[in-house]
């Protein structure tokens, strides 16, 4: 990625953009950190994830390493 203006001028336009007064809807929001899952509700969502993964029944070429092989010759 290429960036088109000093580093300076950005890291000068991302402090204005976040300590400016005025009121961005994220501001009022509470912290991201309240969404997080607590140890048993990641065991329990594991649980249901993994309730409702299906095993492919035949024998899958594992990409990666196809790719890999293909791009060593």
């Amino acid at each position: 990625m290429k960036i088109a203006m000093p580093v300076d001028d950005l890291v000068t336009k991302m402090r204005e953009y976040f300590t400016s007064e005025s009121s961005y809807p994220f501001k009022n929001e509470n912290p991201f950190r309240l969404d997080l899952f607590s140890s048993s509700q990641m065991k329990s969502h594991g649980e249901n994830v993994a309730a409702q993964h299906e095993l492919l029944k035949t024998k899958q070429l594992d990409r990666v390493l196809n790719g890999l092989m293909i791009m060593k010759k």
